[in-house]
């Protein structure tokens, strides 16, 4: 019997027109063609059969279908760089990620805390609750410790100077000419043409000239400078000696240049005490570490020198900028033919030097220079 055909007995039953004994003889004599489930027994009910009736239906009718339990855990998968990691779930290990993954089938659902280690790198946790509604996928970034920053510091740092070719013999004797451009502290622009020569031992010695004269400095070491005498230049251009306010304006912009341009800076960020670190072998980034503050070195996709920032520890000079770059052959080594300083907290003071010709050798004499 259908369904239907059940709803008319039980709807004869409760008019009274057929018996309880007959219903029940009938039922069992065709049985019956329908699924018990929920909304046939809801409709079933709603004909107030008798409790024989319809236990007598049900008996007979196909079971509803049971449903399955609700899953009990599911799949975790862990990623973790650099790869690869060894993971452990709840203190138990439980293997190492391929490809920086590791999947964990059918985990068990509740609280789980997942450990990543590696060797040269500090571990990570990470405590999740597993649940129906979550999917957690633990993601580890672990950090190199110390020594592999100094490590991937130290390759780095190799590879610049390699590139650069600056050997443990490699000096810094070249002279370069072209153009500077000066800013004064209210932001006011000055062009120039210059003259830029170093060489050893630490010596110094630039040109400067516009159509209102010239005027040459000459350094020895990074403090002690001087204007140079005479009126000897290798530069064509006015003899006469620029305004005393145009010279005090050059001379502390090339004293900065001085300072900073690349060999003078790789001789600082270089020296016994300073330590350089990174935190990946591919990074574009190295700090260079000292007692009185860091040097952050942004490389080049040549691994050449691009940015240095300068941090100090006490907060005095900090954000004072340096940037390379068009680098060529001079000799041996490679040099830009642009540098540019920027004093901190100035959006346009300093000084940036912009060289047409680069070449080997400087011509200083060291008995010319300031004792």
């Amino acid at each position: 019997m259908t369904l239907t055909e059940v709803t008319r007995v039980l709807e004869l039953l409760g008019e009274g027109i057929v018996t309880e004994q007959r219903a029940i003889d009938g039922i069992k004599a065709r049985g019956v063609a329908f699924v018990a489930t929920a909304a046939n027994v809801t409709l079933l009910r709603s004909k107030n059969p008798p409790a024989t009736v319809l236990s007598t239906i049900l008996s007979l009718a196909t079971p509803a279908p049971v449903a399955p339990p609700p899953p009990s855990g599911k799949d975790v998968v862990i990623h973790c760089a650099p790869a690869e990691c060894d993971i452990s779930i709840n203190g138990q290990e439980r293997g190492l990620t391929q490809g920086g993954k590791l999947l964990l089938p059918r985990q068990r659902f509740g609280r789980m805390v997942v450990q990543a280690k590696k060797d040269g790198y500090v571990g990570g946790e990470i405590i999740v609750v597993l649940n129906a509604e979550t999917q957690p996928d633990p993601t580890f970034q672990l950090a190199p410790a110390y020594e592999t920053k100094r490590e991937f510091g130290k390759n780095l740092t190799a590879e610049m100077l390699k590139r650069l070719g600056m050997g443990a013999n490699a000096k810094c004797d070249i002279t370069g000419q072209g153009a500077a451009s000066i800013w004064s502290e209210d932001g006011k622009l000055s062009e120039y043409n210059v003259l830029t020569a170093f060489g050893p031992p630490a010596l110094a010695e630039f040109e400067v000239t516009d159509d209102q004269g010239s005027f040459a400095l000459q350094c020895r070491g990074t403090e002690l400078c001087r204007q140079k005498p005479g009126n000897r230049y290798r530069l064509n251009g006015p003899k006469k000696k620029l305004p005393p306010e145009k010279i005090q304006q050059i001379t502390t912009n090339l004293r900065l240049l001085r300072r900073y341009h690349l060999c003078t800076v790789l001789d600082q960020i270089l020296a016994p005490g300073t330590t350089p670190l990174a935190n990946d072998a591919a990074s574009q980034e190295v700090q260079f570490v000292s007692g009185d503050g860091t040097y952050v070195l942004t490389l080049g996709d040549d691994r050449l020198p691009g940015t240095i920032v300068y941090q100090s520890k006490s907060g005095l000079g900090s954000g004072l900028t340096f940037t390379y770059g068009d680098f060529v052959s001079a000799g041996p080594i490679k040099y830009p033919r642009r540098t540019a300083i920027r004093l901190p907290g100035a959006e346009k003071g300093g000084i940036q030097v912009r060289l047409q010709t680069l070449k080997e050798g400087a011509a200083l004499k060291e008995n010319d220079f300031p004792r």
